[in-house]
């Protein structure tokens, strides 16, 4: 059995500290108990959902472009990503990038743990 950890980049970001919890999670799983642990099964740790066995697989990541053009929703796996950063323009503004409700910045490739709305970060232009 191959015990794999992902790399994981340090932040003050809450979903990092959430994620390492669960990564270690499944590496103690990985070697003390013959399963398969989903990380759709582990998001109630974090999330304070109770799990059900009606946990949805595919998540919704939305985008509030706050005056910018508009920008599609993505459903997607949970777990999977978004490998780049939607692009929406604003006459007058620069997009610097895209922040999760409690204003955490994003970084991409995004991946998502669940539904989401991320909101445009705008500069005025000079």
């Amino acid at each position: 059995m191959a015990l794999e950890l992902p790399f994981l980049e340090i932040s003050n970001s809450k979903d990092t500290y959430m994620k390492f919890i669960k990564h270690l999670i499944l590496a103690a799983l990985a070697l003390f108990a013959p399963l398969t642990v989903s990380a759709c099964s582990l998001q109630f740790i974090y999330s304070n959902n109770t799990p059900s066995s009606s946990t949805p697989s595919i998540c919704t990541v939305s985008f509030d472009t706050q005056g910018g053009t508009s920008v599609d929703a993505i459903q997607i796996e949970v777990g999977d990503s978004i490998s780049e950063a939607p692009v929406s323009t604003r006459e007058g503004f620069e997009l610097l990038g895209w922040e999760t409700p409690d204003e955490t910045l994003v970084a991409f490739p995004f991946v998502a743990e669940g539904d989401i709305t991320l909101s445009a970060i705008w500069q005025l232009d000079d």
